[in-house]
C-alpha cells in the first residue's frame, strides 16, 4: 500500500503538464486563425481598392465617349449640366479648346496630355482621347446606293474611331483601360 500512495503522489503533476501542453496546443491554434485571418482581411482590401480604381477608369471610358458624341452633336465642347462633374483638364496657358480641336480632327494627336479629367467621390478619373481614323461606313452613300439595290437599310454617314486611355485611382492604387469609341455620324 505503501508503493501504491508514492505511486500516485508522483503522477499528481502529470495534469498540470498535460493542462498546459493542451493549453500552448490551442494557443498556436487560435493565433494561426487569427493570422490567417488577418491576411485574407488585407487579401479583401486590397482586392477591394484594386476594384474601386478599375471602376473608375471605366467610368472614364464611358464618360469620355458621352462628351464625344456631344462634342460632335453639337459642334461645341459641352458646357453646364452637359458636362455633370467633368472638368477639362488645365493645359499650359489654360486653353481647353485643345480637346474641341483634337475630338473634331484640327488638331494632331497630344502624345497623352490627359484632356479630361473628373472626380467621382474622392477618386480622379484622368482620360486621354486620341482620335485614330475616320472611314466611311459600309452601305452609305459612297456605296453608289447598295442599300437601295439590295433592299437592305443600312446606315450611312463616316465612323469616327477614337482610342480612349482612361486612368483610375483608388485608395491605395491606380487602374488603367484602353477602349475604343466609334462615333458614326451621318
Amino acid at each position: 500500500m505503501n508503493s501504491l500512495t508514492k505511486q500516485i503522489y508522483d503522477e499528481k503533476g502529470i495534469v498540470v503538464i498535460i493542462a498546459l501542453f493542451l493549453l500552448s496546443i490551442l494557443t498556436i491554434i487560435s493565433i494561426s486563425v487569427f493570422i490567417e485571418s488577418y491576411l485574407e482581411l488585407q487579401i479583401a482590401s486590397n482586392e477591394k481598392s484594386y476594384n474601386i480604381a478599375c471602376y473608375n477608369a471605366e467610368s472614364g471610358i464611358y464618360v469620355a465617349g458621352e462628351l464625344i458624341s456631344k462634342t460632335i452633336d453639337n459642334a461645341a465642347i459641352p458646357t453646364g449640366s452637359e458636362l455633370g462633374a467633368v472638368n477639362y483638364t488645365n493645359r499650359p496657358q489654360g486653353d481647353t479648346t485643345d480637346y474641341y480641336r483634337q475630338v473634331m480632327g484640327y488638331d494632331s494627336y497630344d502624345n497623352g496630355v490627359m484632356d479630361i479629367s473628373f472626380n467621382i467621390s474622392e477618386s480622379i478619373v484622368d482620360v486621354d482621347i486620341q482620335r485614330v481614323s475616320q472611314e466611311i461606313t459600309e452601305g452609305g452613300s459612297a456605296e453608289f446606293a447598295n442599300s437601295y439595290e439590295t433592299g437592305n437599310v443600312s446606315s450611312d454617314g463616316v465612323s469616327i474611331i477614337y482610342n480612349i486611355n482612361s486612368f483610375g485611382t483608388g485608395p491605395s492604387g491606380t487602374s488603367n483601360i484602353t477602349g475604343l469609341y466609334r462615333k458614326v455620324v451621318n
